[in-house]
């Protein structure tokens, strides 16, 4: 990279360049039994006007070994990225001008919507589903680090090596926590708005809101990876055109919220189809909680037999495909097409991942009333929770470390751990609010400083992936993975996301957000406060019943 940078004069104008090889490998490591290629890359100086495919057809003539070829971004910066720029520096000046004449623009003005971001006053007593909100998001963006960073290390077989120990198996097979987010957030939303939903207009300014929240950040951070995340860094291991494209190519898809009906390949990042399977949890969440008022036994027999015919469809899949039952790394290496088949045929799908949204949607329904449990089952509840927690976590261990597993007991698996894992949180919050003692964790979770974390997880877990790559990609050479070293970067990028995802939420969501309900209320901003995900200018009728 250096000699290419040396290299460059008014006669030649070079990037650096990096081929992909796969070369054949005739000995394998005792900890990887398998026999696989060694992936190599070869640097190269290029004339800037060679496109990677033309850099890759010209060593194809050289070696069959070369697979893909990828350059740094280019010096110079294209017209669509210099208008994005000029874009976003002006929505800035307008948000500082705002700021300093408060009393004309209040709606966009920074210090004010700051401290509604920063506030932690809470609206409402469900405080320990906060506190596990932020815990499962920080402990998915941590396990998706030791992901994201297997390309930029120099000793990849410390990964491998980890999946032999206990201890990091939680790290490893992590994807059922998505399943226990998506099953609070139904519950949370199912407490906030179910006294709400008197006639069909609650439900159409409900979605308004909710849509408020969700689109102006999910627009800028798709925009804003098109055309300046790649101007963020140089180097020689700062290749992103993978990404870049997939974001150019399927921006429409992933802003329309139908990405995750399409291949993995079809999404901006990784976790946009979380973005899109909320959305579409919501927009089924309100009716059924409007229809279950006046039909709450058929909403209810709906509701069960659909989990169960979803758990009936995931375990046939899983018996006929023999495929992986999640996503997690094997002492004997999945070949990638048998992950792509099953995110594209099963985890990203709202039909495989129903059960957690209909599950927190039946609890809330514990909630209102007196309870019809019976106080042993309630007393019984911590150790049976235990029980199946520790099923769901270290249950594919044995497979994970390289034991022969029964494909129908991978089956079982793959069709219950996330509704299990869903139940399991779902059941915590409500031994909580039924003031039950299982210990001072829930204690913790009811923290008030969770309380402004906890409005942004969603974008935390989106842009998670950029961040983990930038930090991992902007190195000049690859990294020494060490267990203090992957935990020092799980740490920074969760500190680090959720600092961006405040950045987004007082300077893209707030004002845009208030900006709209001023236009369509004659109300001052200050009453437009945002109430954990719910618009307090949409709890103005109903106050009375929340309290």
């Amino acid at each position: 990279l250096l000699l290419c940078f040396k290299f460059r004069t008014n006669a030649f104008d070079g990037r650096y360049c990096r081929i992909f090889l796969e070369i054949p490998d005739a000995q394998a490591s005792g900890n990887c039994p398998q026999s696989n290629t060694l992936s190599i890359h070869f640097g190269l100086c290029a004339p800037s006007t060679c496109t990677p495919q033309e850099i890759i057809q010209l060593a194809q003539m050289v070696t069959p070994h070369a697979i893909s070829a990828g350059c740094e971004t280019l010096h110079s910066w294209p017209l669509s990225s210099q208008i994005f720029l000029i874009a976003l520096v002006f929505w800035l000046c307008v948000l500082i001008i705002g700021t300093f004449i408060d009393e004309i623009v209040q709606c966009i003005s920074i210090p004010r919507n700051a401290n509604m971001a920063l506030s932690t006053k809470r609206s409402h007593k469900y405080h320990s589903i906060q506190g596990l909100q932020v815990i499962t998001v920080s402990v998915i963006v941590a396990a998706n680090c030791f992901i994201y960073i297997l390309p930029y290390l120099e000793n990849v077989l410390f990964t491998y090596e980890n999946v032999f120990t206990w201890q990091f198996h939680p790290f490893n097979n992590f994807t059922y926590h998505i399943d226990g987010l998506i099953a609070i957030d139904t519950l949370l939303t199912s407490l906030l708005v179910q006294n709400m939903l008197e006639t069909t207009d609650d439900i159409k300014k409900l979605y308004l809101n909710r849509l408020l929240q969700v689109l102006p950040v999910f627009i800028f951070i798709i925009l804003f990876m098109t055309f300046l995340y790649e101007r963020l860094s140089s180097g020689p291991i700062w290749m992103h055109d993978d990404l870049i494209t997939r974001c150019k190519d399927s921006w429409w898809k992933n802003i329309l919220f139908i990405n995750n009906f399409f291949s993995s390949g079809q999404t901006c990042l990784d976790g946009g189809y979380l973005y899109s399977l909320i959305i579409q949890f919501f927009l089924l969440l309100l009716p059924m909680l409007y229809l279950s008022k006046r039909f709450y036994t058929a909403i209810l027999a709906v509701a069960v037999s659909s989990i169960f015919a979803s758990i009936i469809y995931i375990f046939y899949e899983m018996s006929t495909t023999k495929m992986s039952p999640t996503l997690l790394l094997t002492a004997n290496p999945i070949s990638p097409e048998i992950y792509k088949t099953y995110i594209d045929l099963l985890y990203t799908k709202p039909w495989a991942r129903a059960p957690a949204f209909l599950i927190g949607f039946l609890f809330s329904f514990l909630f209102v009333g007196q309870s019809t449990i019976y106080n042993e089952l309630l007393l019984a509840a911590p150790l049976i929770l235990l029980i199946v927690g520790l099923f769901v976590i270290f249950g594919l261990y044995p497979y994970a470390i390289g034991n022969s597993i029964p494909q129908i007991f991978l089956a079982i698996y793959s069709a219950l751990h996330r509704p299990l894992w869903a139940f399991v949180i779902c059941s915590l919050v409500y031994l909580r609010y039924r003031n039950r003692n299982i210990g001072r964790l829930l204690h913790f979770l009811e923290w008030r400083i969770f309380s402004p974390f906890a409005k942004n997880i969603f974008v935390v877990f989106l842009i998670s992936e950029p961040v983990s790559l930038y930090l991992f990609s902007s190195l000049h050479r690859p990294l020494h993975a060490t267990v203090w070293s992957l935990l020092n970067i799980a740490i920074g990028t969760i500190i680090l996301s959720n600092f961006v995802a405040f950045v987004l939420d007082i300077l893209i969501t707030m004002p845009i957000q208030n900006i709209v309900f001023e236009l369509l209320k004659d109300k001052k901003c200050d009453g437009l406060i945002h109430t954990e995900g719910v618009h307090s200018s949409l709890l103005s009728d109903s106050k009375k019943d929340i309290k």
